[in-house]
C-alpha cells in the first residue's frame, strides 16, 4: 500500500482513508490523501489427484487419493507439490528438461522403466473420480505436460504408471 500525504490528517480522517482503502477505492479524499490499494483475492480450488500404480503380481493395480486445494490458474505440477506436502503417499521425483519443464519420473518411490518394458507415469484428466474397476480410455491422456497443464475446480486427475 503507498499513501501519499498532501495535508494534514486526524485519527478520524485516517480511519475514514483506510476504510475507502479497503472498500477497493482508490481516490483522493477530503484531506488529500491519494491512496492507491491493491488487495489480493484468491480464488481457490480443489482438485481431485489420483494415483494408480502396479501391485506386485504386475497384474492388479492400487491407488491411492488425495484432494488438494490451491490457486486459480495452478498447473498441475503445483498439484503434485501440494499433494507431496500434505501426504508422505504422495512423494514424487521429477526431472527438468529444460528450463522449468518437468517430467514425473517417480511416486511414492516407484519409477518410470526406461528401457524395452516402458512403463511410464501417465496423466489422464477424466469427467469423474477415477475407478479402478474401468480404466480409462487413451482420449483421457493428456497431451500437455504437468507444467502446462492448468487445474480447474472439481478436476479429477490420474497419474497411472502403465504400458502405452
Amino acid at each position: 500500500m503507498r499513501v501519499h500525504q498532501r495535508g494534514d490528517s486526524t485519527a478520524g480522517n485516517f480511519t475514514e482513508s483506510l476504510l475507502e482503502m479497503v472498500n477497493g477505492k482508490v481516490k483522493e479524499n477530503r484531506n488529500g490523501f491519494i491512496a492507491d490499494l491493491t488487495i489480493p483475492f484468491e480464488e481457490h480450488i480443489t482438485v481431485n489427484y489420483t494415483v494408480w500404480f502396479p501391485n506386485a503380481d504386475n497384474v492388479t493395480i492400487s491407488g491411492i487419493n488425495t484432494l488438494v486445494t490451491l490457486q486459480e490458474n495452478s498447473s498441475f505440477y503445483e498439484v503434485v507439490i501440494k499433494a507431496a506436502k500434505q501426504n508422505d503417499n504422495f512423494t514424487f521425483h521429477a526431472t527438468e528438461s529444460v528450463p522449468n519443464r518437468h517430467s514425473v519420473t517417480s511416486i511414492n518411490g516407484i519409477e518410470s522403466v526406461i528401457g524395452p518394458d516402458r512403463v511410464y507415469w501417465f496423466l489422464y484428466k477424466l469427467d469423474t473420480y477415477p475407478d479402478l474397476n474401468n480404466t480409462p480410455a487413451v482420449s483421457y491422456l493428456l497431451e500437455t505436460g504437468v507444467d502446462d497443464t492448468i487445474v480447474s475446480d472439481g478436476d479429477n486427475y490420474l497419474f497411472w504408471l502403465t504400458h502405452h
